[in-house]
């Protein structure tokens, strides 16, 4: 009876591994190679100017970061004047602009043989008025959600960004327009959304999700221009999408120019906001 049965267990066994392999096929997938594209990330600030170059990558080419030694950046200032930007790493231009709220500025790349321009309109500083965490039904779940409230200036066009980091790394980001403006002149914009349920079963892979008692949510507030604002909301909405934004620089490449203004604020999360979902954990006392 024992041979009888290991016999039928290899001969089963043999069977599957025969589908298995029946069923297995290699895929030749042809990549067609293009040529790569520079990616420009710049920013203006009241502090300095930041330039990041990179460029992308065929996906049967190497990975290996491509030397930025040749390029020279340079920023029109408001006066028609020009500032070269000093290369303080392999790919980093830096330079101590102050930008002024209402001018604008220029950025011109020249790398590769090719030459990027673009401007962008330094805003005034957002009034940051409050960032808080609370939860809110969402259908028939509970989520915590963290913003930030602005007093937005109704007599002109008005964008922001915001930028949550968590321990000095990214954790959620978006942008906002005069569109969330109530009869207030105020804009209340949720950043980011968690669901209860993720919080309490606090997964390894949700890790980048979750919060704790005890983290600090550090809220960076933009204000920024709506070239800026265009590009950064085509983004956010492609998420995971292999789709590239149009960029709001000219001259064929990826990426933006950003003159900003930025407020900031911190959100620690208490112990009382996991036990009372009523409870709102801002950067002011609760009574306000």
């Amino acid at each position: 009876m024992k041979t009888k049965i290991y016999s039928s267990f290899f001969i089963l066994h043999s069977l599957f591994l025969i589908l298995l392999s029946s069923c297995s096929k290699e895929l030749d997938v042809d990549y067609q190679d293009v040529e790569p594209f520079y990616v420009v990330e710049g920013t203006i600030n009241e502090d300095s100017c930041l330039v990041i170059l990179s460029q992308t990558h065929n996906m049967s080419g190497s990975t290996e970061k491509l030397p930025m030694d040749n390029a020279v950046v340079t920023v029109t200032l408001p006066d028609g004047t020009t500032q070269q930007l000093k290369r303080i790493a392999e790919n980093r231009f830096s330079a101590p602009i102050h930008a002024v709220a209402g001018k604008t500025y220029g950025l011109k790349v020249e790398v590769g043989g090719k030459a990027f321009t673009s401007q962008s309109t330094m805003q005034k500083p957002p009034y940051l008025y409050r960032c808080y965490v609370n939860w809110q039904n969402v259908a028939t779940v509970k989520m915590l959600v963290p913003r930030f409230v602005v007093r937005d200036d109704s007599t002109m066009e008005n964008f922001y960004y915001c930028h949550i980091y968590r321990a000095n790394k990214s954790y959620a980001w978006d942008v906002a327009n005069d569109r969330w403006a109530g009869a207030t002149h105020s804009i209340n914009y949720p950043v980011a959304f968690v669901s209860e349920d993720v919080i309490n079963d606090d997964k390894p892979e949700d890790a980048d999700k979750v919060v704790h008692v005890g983290d600090t949510l550090h809220f960076h507030v933009r204000s920024i221009d709506k070239g800026a604002y265009d590009y950064f909301y085509a983004l956010h909405q492609n998420g995971s999408k292999a789709i590239n934004p149009k960029s709001n620089i000219q001259g064929g490449c990826h990426g933006y120019f950003s003159a900003y203004s930025e407020r900031r604020l911190a959100v620690v999360i208490p112990q009382e906001l996991m036990d009372d979902k009523d409870f709102k954990a801002n950067n002011l006392p609760q009574y306000e």
